[in-house]
C-alpha cells in the first residue's frame, strides 16, 4: 500500500494544479466545470510514469458506475501510472445481496487486488423496497435509515480492510422525485459514516447534476451536452467526465500532487457504453 504516493513524494514531483475560478472559462466539450489546464501537465505525468509504480484503483457500484467508468478511468489514468479495475455490477445495490453478495465478493476483491483506492458509486436501487437480507421493506422510514447505516458501516469495514482510501461519490438525483428525496436521505447517512473513517472521502454530487427542486438535470447548462441518459439515471459522456474530474481532484489532493483537464476531450467519450441502455439523448445537445 501507498507505494506510488510515497515514491512520488520522494521524487518531489510538482504536479500541476486544478484552478476553478469565476470568469475563467476553457471550452471543454461536455463539461460545465471551469478549469485551466497547466502548461506543465505533460511533464508532470511523464515524470511520475518513470517511477513505474502503479497506483491501483478499484471501482465498485452498479450500472451508473459502469456508465461512468470511461470518464473515471481516463481521469485516474491522467494522474500518472494508474491501474483501474472495474468491479461494478449492473443492477446491484447494498440492499440487494441476493442479486450480488457484496460482503463476500468485496472481501475477496480487496484481498486479491489490494487497491490503494476504492471508488464507490451507486444509482437508484437503494431507494426501492427490496426487503431482502434482513432489510426493512420501506426505504423511506426510520427503520430503513438505521438498517442502511449498518450496511454502509459494513461496506466501509470491508473496503478499508487493507487501508485503501475509499472515495464514495454520493448518489445523483434521478427523474423520480420520490426516489430523489430518498437519495438525499441516503446520502446524508453515507456522508456521516464515510467521513467518520480516517481513509473515507465522501464526494458531494456536483451541483450541475441537480435541477430546480432537486430533480435530475439531463443537460449541462454551460455546454448544452447531455449529462444523463433519457432514463434520468445512467450517464452520458459529459456527466462521466465531470465525475472523473471530481475524483481525480480528490485523489490528487490526498497525494499532494495536481490534476489537469486534458483527459476530458479524450477518445473515451466515444465509447459504446454511452449508447447502451436508454441512449437517445447522449447523441444530442439540449433542445
Amino acid at each position: 500500500m501507498r507505494r506510488w504516493s510515497d515514491a512520488w513524494k520522494r521524487r518531489g514531483v510538482a504536479g500541476c494544479r486544478l484552478i476553478v475560478a469565476i470568469g475563467l472559462v476553457v471550452a471543454i466539450a461536455g463539461c460545465g466545470t471551469t478549469v485551466e489546464t497547466p502548461a506543465d501537465e505533460a511533464t508532470a505525468v511523464a515524470q511520475t510514469r518513470e517511477l513505474g509504480l502503479p497506483y491501483k484503483v478499484m471501482l465498485v457500484g452498479d450500472g451508473v458506475m459502469t456508465d461512468a467508468d470511461p470518464g473515471i478511468r481516463a481521469a485516474a489514468e491522467s494522474l500518472g501510472p494508474v491501474e483501474v479495475d472495474d468491479q461494478a455490477y449492473w443492477g446491484f445495490a447494498l440492499s440487494k445481496p441476493d442479486w450480488y453478495d457484496w460482503r463476500t465478493e468485496w472481501s475477496q476483491l480487496i484481498d486479491t487486488y489490494d487497491p490503494d483506492a476504492v471508488v464507490a458509486l451507486f444509482g437508484v436501487h437503494d431507494t426501492y423496497a427490496h426487503g431482502v437480507g434482513g432489510g426493512p421493506p420501506d426505504p423511506g422510514g426510520t427503520e430503513w435509515q438505521s438498517w442502511y447505516r449498518l450496511q454502509i458501516n459494513a461496506a466501509m469495514d470491508i473496503l478499508t480492510d487493507r487501508l485503501a482510501t475509499v472515495y464514495w461519490i454520493g448518489m445523483l438525483p434521478v427523474g423520480d422525485p420520490v426516489a430523489s428525496e430518498r437519495i438525499r436521505a441516503n446520502n446524508e447517512i453515507v456522508r456521516e459514516v464515510v467521513q467518520s473513517r480516517p481513509t473515507g472521502r465522501y464526494l458531494e454530487p456536483d451541483p450541475v447534476f441537480v435541477a430546480d427542486g432537486g430533480a435530475a438535470r439531463l443537460f449541462d447548462p454551460v455546454s448544452g451536452f447531455a449529462l444523463r441518459k433519457d432514463d434520468g439515471v445512467h450517464m452520458c459522456a459529459a456527466g462521466a467526465g465531470i465525475l472523473g474530474l471530481a475524483l481525480a481532484t480528490a485523489i490528487a489532493d490526498d497525494l499532494g500532487t495536481g490534476v489537469g483537464s486534458a483527459f476530458l476531450t479524450g477518445q473515451w467519450r466515444s465509447t459504446d457504453s454511452f449508447l447502451d441502455h436508454a441512449p437517445e439523448n447522449c447523441r444530442i445537445s439540449a433542445p
